[in-house]
């Protein structure tokens, strides 16, 4: 980790308030024992290899979070970067938070709550197995499905009050280009798209139905595509 990683992994979390310059001045060491010390690690002031490990683990967890509840923060890395910024600064404004890109203790307290506010356990519809990467290699889930996706799911089957199949959830890298039609970056590859068809029900009037959803800002993006999608519909967050 470069010494500007480790200033916008502390700036961030709302410890470091110098400039992002590389220099490990008085402003990055106060930082760091501040860090060091609501994390219980040895406090020396040195952004070390524990201490280093102990930020990925946070932002992981972080990132995790956020990509939960629809923000999409890219890579579950660790690592702060332009989309995880983006992404806490979409929830901290859908959430009437200070949108100042830091997740100081009023928006990691939100972000929180807002996760233990779904759980699979609230979906007598579906199951997490339904969204698992079929390629066999993977593991199934290099990303959790979105809940706030199944939520989604939940309120079309409670609309055409008909079943909900899942023909492609959570896709790994490997499996989504070997797609045809798929996008390099696919919202699938976060757990943030799903393809579905309406059981007894017509993809035309399931797509109409998710763009008035989309119409709502409830999700970004629906299509259907008749040459590799057959009876699906997709929709992402």
């Amino acid at each position: 980790m470069t010494n500007k990683q480790k200033q916008l992994q502390l700036k961030h979390l709302g410890y470091y308030t110098g400039k992002i310059d590389g220099l490990l001045g008085p402003k990055f060491k106060a930082a760091t024992i501040k860090f060091q010390q609501v994390y219980n690690l040895t406090v020396d002031g040195s952004f070390g290899p524990k201490t280093e490990q102990k930020s990925i683990e946070v932002w992981k967890d972080i990132q995790t979070k956020l990509n939960s509840k629809g923000f999409n923060p890219g890579k579950i890395d660790g690592l702060v970067g332009n989309n995880t910024i983006n992404a806490l600064r979409q929830f901290q404004k859908s959430n009437g938070l200070t949108v100042d890109s830091s997740c100081g203790p009023l928006t990691l307290a939100k972000l929180n709550e807002s996760v233990k506010s779904l759980s699979w356990d609230d979906f007598k519809n579906f199951k997490r197995e339904e969204f698992k990467c079929p390629c066999g290699k993977c593991g199934g889930y290099p990303y959790e499905p979105n809940l706030k996706l199944v939520q989604v799911l939940q309120m079309i089957r409670d609309y055409f009050n008909a079943a909900v199949n899942i023909t492609s959830g959570v896709r790994c890298q490997t499996f989504n280009d070997s797609l045809k039609g798929s996008v390099k970056n696919s919202p699938h590859l976060y757990g943030n798209a799903a393809d579905f068809y309406v059981v007894g029900v017509d993809k035309s009037k399931v797509l109409a139905y998710c763009k008035e959803l989309v119409k709502k800002g409830i999700i970004k993006y629906t299509y259907t595509n008749n040459t590799n999608m057959g009876r699906a519909v997709h929709i992402n967050l």
